[in-house]
């Protein structure tokens, strides 16, 4: 899920694995994608 998927990428930038402009598009890509999905099934 796009919240599971969210609040892992805190968790790991918290523990400082992950750069922050690497988590902000990450978060926009997986965002994107689940927007995408929405869509098609409306199509």
């Amino acid at each position: 899920s796009l919240l599971g998927e969210i609040s892992g990428n805190m968790k790991r930038k918290i523990n400082g694995e992950i750069p922050d402009l690497k988590f902000q598009l990450s978060c926009v890509v997986s965002f994107n994608r689940e927007v995408e999905k929405d869509l098609n099934n409306f199509g």
